[in-house]
């Protein structure tokens, strides 16, 4: 009797390692199909950056970077003399930015930026145009009206600093197939982790606990970071990161709460399962 009794035990233990161990595999695609989905909520979503520039133009370093970028523009025009302070820079972006035609422009160049990050271009990053080099044009004029009519008749163009985001447009690609499949593979281990662990219950609470943890997780890297952390550092690229993350607030946000939402479901799901065996 003893013996069975072990026996019964040692493949019970068995079971729920097996069990746990095809669990914690399906949780990890899970995680997996949970990122991919956010990212395509944000950068990968067509116009993410472009819905961004209103928060992009209003913001100090973002300005600033693009300030000293135009000062680098203008510095072989006025002959590698900075006739022109910094603060003056500043105040010549800032008003260039209020014109809605530039801005038109500043849009464009950040659908430029997100079509380099999904891979459907690979053209320069700049602020240019018309519109901006006619207003730049305008209010060089005080400092030199040969520079602005030399800027007016060829025309001006930035460097956006900050804007080179990295090529993901293999994983742009496949994102929308990873996700699928990463999905599939959680729901399969979580269905074979229910029929080989001895306690359903208990794989029912895990998957609770991972849901509520992964949204913490996920709402600090998509909402807590780009809202309190990276307004803080003083770079251009962190604030067009912010930016981008922040206009994907409201359906992130939604994701994550139904995530939050389900989690305690399931949690008191598990509970239950758990006291009636």
């Amino acid at each position: 009797m003893k013996c069975l009794e072990g026996l019964d035990k040692t493949r019970g233990n068995m079971r729920r390692t097996l069990g746990s161990l095809i669990l914690t595999i399906g949780l990890l695609f899970g995680w997996g199909a949970t990122f991919i989905h956010l990212t395509q909520l944000s950068f990968l979503e067509p116009g993410r950056l472009g819905q961004a520039t209103t928060q992009l133009v209003k913001n100090t370093s973002v300005r600033s970077a693009m300030a000293g970028a135009l000062g680098t523009a203008l510095l072989p025009l006025f002959g590698g003399n900075a006739a022109i302070s910094e603060a003056q820079l500043d105040q010549i972006i800032t008003k260039a930015l209020a014109n809605p035609q530039v801005d038109a422009e500043f849009q464009n160049a950040m659908n430029t930026a997100q079509g380099h990050l999904t891979g459907a271009n690979t053209g320069p990053i700049v602020l240019g145009g018309p519109a901006f080099s006619q207003d730049v044009a305008s209010q060089i004029a005080p400092y030199s009206t040969q520079v602005a009519q030399t800027i007016a008749q060829q025309g001006l163009a930035i460097k956006i600093p900050g804007s080179a985001l990295p090529n993901l447009g293999t994983y742009a690609k496949q994102a929308n197939k990873l996700e699928k499949l990463f999905i599939a593979i959680a729901a399969l281990m979580l269905i074979l982790s229910l029929v080989i662990h001895p306690s359903p219950g208990a794989v029912l609470r895990k998957v609770g606990f991972w849901l509520i943890g992964t949204s913490i997780i996920d709402a600090i890297l998509f909402w807590f970071i780009p809202t309190y952390i990276l307004p803080q550092v003083a770079f251009s690229w962190a604030q067009i990161t912010a930016a981008v993350l922040k206009a994907t607030g409201g359906p992130a946000t939604t994701f994550l709460v139904a995530m939050l939402a389900a989690g305690a479901i399931v949690l008191v799901l598990g509970e239950g399962v758990k006291k009636l065996a």
